[in-house]
């Protein structure tokens, strides 16, 4: 359920959200699916995004920027919440110094062990995007430091993510993306489900303290984001754990996103 309190014609102002949402933490977690221009996301976003929950979420958008806040229940389950399993608080701040840059400040805090986010106290990330639909040229770039607090015997987790990007043409889109995470105790990140965590011997269950990754893809617009063809290549590392799980590897992707 949205709503829209000052009509369709302001809708973009101040709207309100109830239902199953997805608690928006970090700039990349945040965009849509839809409009993510890397087939998958990082390895730290993955660790830390809790799933869609049961709750509210109230944005406030001005020329100069946005304010949100958003209560979520912390069931983990496909239906809507039972409310017995914590909670979960997600804010953001974004600032607009141009027409061009934007920055934001996220906050993600857990009450009485949340299951979506039982690994994790508290997190924030500070965010920055340029030139997101290339309006002022053909460049643009999008990046996350992110820092969690572990929580009871989980560690700590950090790291960076860049994706700047380039318009090539008004269909073909070069995207690359470096990402560096850290975590403050053994087994603390663990590869993403897709699709390294699906290599062949594997150890330790995919789990380590040090991770980088570098991804170059290109991306042809079909059809705008309702119909576009992905494809990258990607050489990510692992190193560290107590059972091992150190990776050293290529992954290769190619796929259609569509959106009816």
């Amino acid at each position: 359920l949205t709503i829209s309190p000052f009509g369709n014609s302001r809708a973009e102002e101040l709207k309100i959200q109830i239902g199953k949402l997805k608690p928006r933490f970090t700039r990349e977690y945040s965009t849509s699916a839809r409009f993510i221009r890397t087939t998958e996301r990082s390895v730290l976003v993955n660790n830390l995004a809790p799933p869609k929950a049961t709750g509210i979420w109230v944005n406030r958008r001005t020329e100069k920027g946005s304010m949100a806040f958003g209560v979520f229940s912390g069931d983990d389950t496909e239906n809507f919440s039972s409310f017995q399993h914590g909670a979960l608080v997600v804010g953001n701040v974004g600032f607009s110094p141009s027409e061009a840059i934007n920055v934001g400040l996220d906050g993600m805090v857990s009450i009485k062990d949340p299951e979506i986010t039982e690994r994790t106290d508290f997190a924030f990330s500070l965010s920055t995007l340029y030139n997101k639909d290339y309006d002022f040229g053909r460049f643009g770039i999008m990046g996350d430091i992110i820092y969690a607090f572990g929580a009871d015997e989980y560690p700590d987790l950090y790291g960076v993510t860049l994706t700047p990007t380039y318009r090539l043409s008004d269909k073909f889109e070069l995207v690359a993306r470096y990402e560096i995470s850290a975590a403050g105790g053994p087994d603390g990140l663990q590869l993403n489900e897709r699709y390294e965590l699906r290599a062949p011997e594997l150890t330790g269950e995919g789990r380590g303290d040090f991770y980088q990754a570098a991804y170059l893809g290109l991306n042809h617009y079909i059809y705008q984001h309702k119909l576009k063809f992905m494809a990258g290549v990607q050489y990510s590392k692992m190193d560290g754990g107590g059972n091992g799980g150190d990776f050293d590897g290529w992954t290769a992707f190619a796929g259609i996103r569509m959106y009816f």
